[in-house]
């Protein structure tokens, strides 16, 4: 697959030798623009770190079942009627990003967990009732996410080591567990998922490019463009026009292409690459997602009747 940046193109062995320079710009820009919020988050943090700890007892949750890891993407709309049909069986446990619990519990969907990185405020969680849900928190997580959760809570590390990562981890906790950054918190969730033994993973709108809009409506993000919208300029007008600023690359599928950015770019080699080595099987229902050369695609319906054709039970 070629990737195109503007007029030039990138090609794939372009791309696979540049792949550890873009991890390393983006932890190394994540670390200088937010290293003292996770120094004060965690110091605000570890109090609850000590009550509720680390992933250890969420393995047993995890083992053996199948997991459906829901990104805030647009395509997690179509997704919304099979998701409905699984969370209540006792083989499945749906993960949420942060991002894309509100559309999820709008569409009355309650996810068993959620999973959060975001160090600065953000209203991904308020307004809506999580005692039903699980958190697993980086440990610098912001402590207002932290302090206003009302369900279950675990903390973990990322799996990012050397200095200054490693004065952090060693006052977190280097038990708590470290699950891959990937740079999204999909990819993290994703590395919980395959560390935990889960039986499958289905990733659902985990889109990682965007056309026409960059996330699912109901999404922080998108409300945040309520505002600005007139009659002039209606809400998708608003959608395209932030999709099409936030551009860096395009990817090519078939006859669509799909606009990406540093960030999913990152993320999408790194899924790919975990997503080939993994014993897990992984299917990918999102659009456009991984690369269907590194990962089975399959559509959120037809694995919810592969998952329905099973023994049912109730999640405990």
């Amino acid at each position: 697959m070629n990737f195109f940046c503007g007029r030039r193109v990138i090609f794939a062995r372009r791309v696979t030798m540049d792949k550890q320079k873009l991890y390393q710009q983006i932890n190394a820009g994540m670390t200088q623009e937010r290293f003292h919020s996770f120094e004060r988050n965690l110091s605000l943090n570890k109090p609850f770190i000590t009550e509720h700890g680390g992933l250890r007892d969420v393995i047993p949750m995890l083992k053996d079942r199948h997991v459906v890891i829901c990104g805030a993407g647009p395509s997690l709309e179509s997704a919304y009627p099979y998701i409905s049909k699984l969370e209540g069986r006792a083989d499945v446990a749906v993960i949420a990003a942060d991002m894309a619990f509100k559309p999820l519990v709008r569409a009355g969907i309650i996810p068993h967990f959620s999973v959060s990185c975001e160090t600065t405020p953000r209203d991904f969680f308020a307004g809506e009732d999580s005692s039903r849900t699980m958190l697993l928190a980086f440990s610098c997580v912001c402590s207002r996410t932290v302090r206003e959760w009302k369900g279950g809570l675990h903390f973990y590390n990322w799996l990012l080591h050397g200095e200054p990562y490693d004065r952090l981890w060693h006052e977190a906790g280097t038990g708590l567990g470290f699950a891959a950054t990937g740079s999204v918190v999909t990819s993290q969730a994703l590395s919980i998922a395959l560390g935990c033994g889960a039986a499958t993973v289905m990733l659902a709108g985990n889109d990682l490019g965007f056309f026409d809009r960059c996330y699912a409506r109901g999404t922080v993000r998108d409300r945040g463009l309520y505002p600005r919208c007139s009659r002039t300029a209606p809400l998708e007008s608003r959608e395209f026009s932030a999709s099409w600023n936030a551009r860096h690359y395009v990817i090519p599928r078939g006859d669509r292409k799909f606009f990406t950015n540093h960030q999913f770019l990152a993320a999408k080699y790194w899924m790919e690459e975990t997503i080939s080595k993994s014993p897990v099987p992984v299917y990918d229902a999102s659009d456009p997602g991984c690369a269907a050369g590194t990962v089975e695609k399959l559509s959120m319906k037809r694995y919810a009747e592969m998952i329905q054709s099973r023994r049912k039970g109730v999640w405990q």
